[in-house]
């Protein structure tokens, strides 16, 4: 917070602790970040709204300002938050970020926000730092524990069958590539499986006292245990996911128990520690059914999640170029919506990029807003809408994304063009006009060839999206020259400013990755062999500028160039 306040205005303000007995004269400029007890002694009332873990209240009292947080979540948010009005400060990539006031009258402020995903994941790969100031989580970790290895598909981490499977084989699935939620009906069994991951989670519970909430997920396969223990359960209760339910919940018991004597023994506020597992495959479809109503309800009360047991639900096959109010998503829909009837904590693992092709667009810019407010409307608490997360630079609109979603899912009632507005004025400045332009044409294409070709194409996250009839050379090359247009119209900046040109043209030459690659993909017979090594050379040259590591999830672009001869 001082470092950007130092920036915008050329003050650096003094940091320091708060002290015992410490007082806040009346005449005193300060900001007060946490310590309650000072803040009682001041006299700040605390808000009555609930401000939740990552929430915050920003107080002014005579020439002070008092921040007070849920969590420590909430020291983020409050920072970027009083920085926005004292400052007018926005982060709106690694290269961006801007100040619009000058900060030498500040507004006197009584703000309580919660943010409405309290914990929200940026989805393509981005420098800790820059996810930090756009308010994401920066890790995985600063909301769950993991397991020793890794915190997704990682119930063989707790249980490993080399380690268990030989005294304990009704632990495991018939096919042993699952854990088996019921111990095939054995109780006794059941116990102590259950007993044992808790052990484990205990010696991580003991050595981390701020993390909330653990994951204990299936492992990544379509399987299931096939036991007669589990076909009962899905008989009794209409899906594989309850068998799942009931074993984080006794899990949950014995943990909430611990806490609860911890927090006896302490004197302190009991802990709040959740367990996610996961909806996916197998275990995507939850326990519930269409009362007379047609609202969602349990199919029983034994498959209710505990109150800190929630699913981390992952509809890897639905269209995400519609919304889940659309009828092309209406199964997944219902999922999330019968899983909203399940638990008060769902956790969002949504997909925005084709994994197939990286350097092709994902036309989900005006979709994600919605899918946003249906999970926010059917308790989701967590966001993470995965894209590019192991490329370097994101092209096609990739830096708007992060954007939207640092805007988007701390307010999902955002005015979606406002957004889109703000971020092309910022990010490129003069060459807004031309690049809003590509943006715009960019969507309408995708709208028309889904529409158009929507046996081929459906909205999902594999599509072959890479053929030349989706994208004719015309088009490419209008798109080209509006690139060109944006490049002339930052030149000023090459003399007035250098740092900003040097940004503002890196953010224009990774937009222009995937025209520049269509056009070398589909029309290289077009080019003499000459133009086409100088294009090719060039497209090289503006990958590396720009830090455009991958085609796809699993290639990378050097393989490209290999294949050149470059």
């Amino acid at each position: 917070m001082a470092n950007h306040i130092e920036m915008a205005t050329g003050l650096l303000l003094p940091v320091s602790p708060t002290t015992a007995n410490m007082e806040i004269k009346e005449d005193d400029h300060i900001i007060l970040l946490g310590d309650n007890e000072l803040q009682q002694a001041n006299n700040i009332a605390v808000s009555s709204k609930d401000i939740g873990t990552s929430g915050y209240q920003i107080v002014t009292k005579n020439d002070s300002y008092f921040i007070r947080v849920g969590g420590d979540l909430g020291f983020q948010q409050a920072a970027i938050s009083f920085l926005k009005h004292s400052i007018g400060y926005t982060r709106y990539s690694s290269n961006i970020v801007t100040y619009s006031k000058d900060g030498k009258t500040l507004p006197d402020m009584d703000i309580v926000e919660k943010p409405d995903f309290s914990f929200r994941t940026q989805s393509n790969k981005v420098e800790t730092s820059t996810a930090y100031e756009m308010g994401f989580l920066t890790t995985g970790e600063t909301f769950y524990m993991d397991s020793e290895t890794q915190p997704f598909h990682n119930s063989f981490d707790y249980l490993p069958p080399e380690t268990y499977k030989e005294e304990h084989s009704q632990w495991y699935s018939d096919k042993g590539n699952q854990i088996c939620y019921t111990a095939h009906g054995n109780e006794e069994e059941f116990k102590k499986m259950v007993d044992e991951v808790y052990k484990k989670m205990l010696t991580r519970l003991e050595k981390d006292k701020t993390v909330g909430a653990f994951t204990f997920s299936i492992q990544d396969n379509t399987d299931s245990c096939t036991c007669q223990s589990c076909k009962e359960n899905i008989a009794k209760y209409g899906a594989e996911s309850g068998s799942v339910i009931k074993f984080c919940n006794a899990l949950d018991d014995k943990i909430q128990a611990y806490l609860q004597e911890e927090a006896d023994k302490t004197g302190k506020k009991k802990r709040e520690v959740n367990i996610i597992f996961f909806a996916y495959n197998k275990t995507e479809k939850p326990c519930a059914k269409k009362n007379e109503k047609g609202e969602f309800v349990p199919t029983s009360e034994d498959v209710v999640c505990n109150e800190h047991v929630g699913p981390y639900i992952a509809p890897i096959s639905a269209s995400y170029t519609s919304t889940f109010y659309d009828d092309e998503n209406a199964v997944y829909a219902d999922n999330i919506k019968g899983w909203g009837a399940l638990s008060s904590k769902l956790y969002m693992w949504l997909y925005e990029t084709n994994f197939s092709h990286y350097l092709y667009p994902l036309n989900t810019y005006s979709t994600m807003i919605e899918n946003y407010r249906y999970c926010y409307e059917n308790n989701g608490m967590y966001m993470y809408n995965e894209g590019q997360h192991n490329q370097g630079a994101t092209t096609c609109f990739g830096r708007f994304k992060e954007y939207f979603n640092s805007v988007a899912l701390f307010d999902v009632n955002s005015d979606y063009n406002s957004i889109v507005d703000d971020f092309f004025t910022a990010y490129f400045r003069e060459a807004s006009v031309p690049m809003l332009k590509y943006f715009k044409e960019l969507q309408d294409q995708c709208a028309y060839i889904e529409e158009t070709y929507n046996t081929d194409l459906n909205g999902t996250i594999y599509n072959n999206i890479a053929q030349a009839r989706f994208w004719p050379k015309g088009l490419l090359d209008r798109w080209s020259n509006y690139i060109d247009e944006a490049y002339e119209a930052i030149l000023p900046y090459n003399k007035e400013n250098k740092i900003l040109y040097d940004a503002l043209y890196s953010n224009i030459t990774l937009e222009s990755i995937f025209p520049q690659y269509a056009l070398l993909n589909h029309y290289s017979g077009k080019y003499s062999a000459e133009t086409l090594q100088e294009r090719r050379e060039n497209f090289r040259n503006d990958c590396l500028r720009v830090n455009v590591t991958r085609l796809n999830e699993n290639t990378l672009i050097d393989s490209l160039f290999s294949s050149w001869g470059l």
